[in-house]
């Protein structure tokens, strides 16, 4: 483990939830994007099965970003010894993941920075939130949480959304990400990816802004 790290100060990004947009506080500007919405690559009928089945994988989700914020609060430097660690949520039926994931040695090797992050890119009207950021291993870490259904579900490339991250986080603090990792919960395993070179998330999220932008020209011609 590394000596200590002060936890990144939070930027003043507000998030409105209804609307999925996040809002600068010093101007109020609403921006116009997310990372989610620049990387999707989903077709429309992709989209319509997975809000078929949103009564499952939504509950879940969001219990599973809630208990990984949680745990990774637990990693943070505290300013006073005595004070508590966060205490972690009651998982409800969906413990057969929140253990694994709990007891994974990876977070021996941790220490976290931040964790459920607003970020933003002011020049491309981009916001966004990051699962975790901290040193694994002495090295500056970037983490995403991903709920999955099935022991036996695959990994998918998540490359361009840790990406967008990856440069805001450089933008805004001057840090320089050295891995990428993705933490796929599943029932019963918790899998953390092999490092991924930020720079291929760089070039990931880069391809995902053309492609975005291009689509957007094309509608805005009709």
């Amino acid at each position: 483990m590394t000596d200590a790290h002060p936890p990144l100060e939070a930027l003043p990004i507000r998030f409105d939830e209804a609307a999925h947009r996040y809002i600068w506080g010093p101007t109020g500007e609403v921006l116009a994007y997310s990372v989610t919405q620049i990387c999707n690559r989903k077709t429309e009928a992709q989209i319509a099965a997975i809000e078929a089945t949103r009564h499952e994988w939504e509950p879940r989700g969001k219990m599973i970003h809630l208990f990984g914020e949680a745990l990774l609060k637990s990693f943070m430097p505290r300013s006073e010894p005595f004070l508590k660690k966060p205490s972690l949520p009651d998982p409800g039926p969906y413990e057969r993941w929140t253990t694994p994931l709990l007891e994974k040695r990876f977070w021996q090797d941790w220490e976290t920075l931040a964790t459920e992050f607003r970020l933003c890119d002011l020049n491309r009207s981009i916001g966004g939130s990051l699962d975790g950021l901290g040193y694994y291993k002495g090295r500056l870490c970037l983490i995403d949480f991903k709920s999955q259904s099935s022991i036996k579900s695959s990994q998918y490339d998540i490359s361009a959304q840790l990406g967008g991250y990856v440069r805001m986080l450089n933008d805004h603090f001057g840090l320089y990400v050295e891995e990428c990792r993705g933490v796929w919960v599943k029932p019963g395993k918790t899998i953390v990816s092999t490092s991924i070179e930020p720079d291929t998330c760089l070039l990931a999220f880069n391809d995902c802004w053309e492609r975005f932008q291009a689509l957007q020209e094309s509608e805005n011609d009709w």
